[in-house]
């Protein structure tokens, strides 16, 4: 009796993780379903409000109720809101969630790319500039490499990425000339320098 009670305990606890798709920090359950959101289509960049629903690699799109779904490619569209979150396509990263926005918006997703697919990334967007994509594994020491557009910038290249972004306005430019700056810390770094335009 206590092995049938362990086992019901088990698949009700188990069950119900499955239903509930948390965040990493588990504040708050993610959107599942059609939302509320738009579509920024790639060829003239109108933005279209309706409801969407995603998938791994295309969205639903309907603009009411009553309206009949479309899929999307990123041929098609190169952003999409979805609930409160916003999507940017990006070569190396496809799909990519932004998680800062402002003159710099940083985004925040996995590598697609063929030597380091998986691997947590950022992207970095300045108005009409190239992206600038900085892989986790230690971009700024050894043999990592930080990706811009199509070339890379290496260690001894890193003045580049910080004239190229942050211009040595503030303090940007010594913090992260320091050794112990870390990937994390583009987080704080992007969303100071937004913050101080303001």
């Amino acid at each position: 009796m206590k092995k049938v009670v362990a086992i019901l305990f088990l698949l009700l606890h188990f069950g119900s993780i499955a239903q509930v798709d948390a965040l990493p920090d588990d504040t708050k359950v993610r959107p599942k379903g059609w939302q509320n959101g738009y579509i920024v289509m790639r060829e003239k960049g109108d933005t279209i409000y309706g409801k969407v629903r995603r998938h791994n690699d295309w969205i639903d799109f309907k603009k009411n109720e009553t309206d009949k779904k479309k899929p999307y490619w990123s041929d098609s569209i190169k952003a999409y809101k979805y609930s409160d979150d916003c999507y940017c396509h990006f070569k190396y990263t496809g799909w990519t969630k932004l998680i800062v926005g402002g003159e710099i918006n940083l985004f925040e997703g996995m590598s697609t790319t063929a030597l380091s697919a998986g691997t947590r990334c950022f992207v970095l967007k300045k108005g009409k500039e190239p992206a600038l994509f900085i892989e986790r594994n230690n971009p700024f020491e050894g043999n990592n490499s930080i990706t811009k557009g199509f070339g890379t910038i290496s260690k001894d290249n890193l003045q580049e990425l910080r004239n190229y972004f942050f211009n040595d306005k503030g303090d940007y430019y010594e913090r992260v000339k320091k050794e112990d700056f870390k990937f994390n810390d583009i987080i704080k770094l992007v969303t100071d320098y937004n913050n101080a335009l303001k």
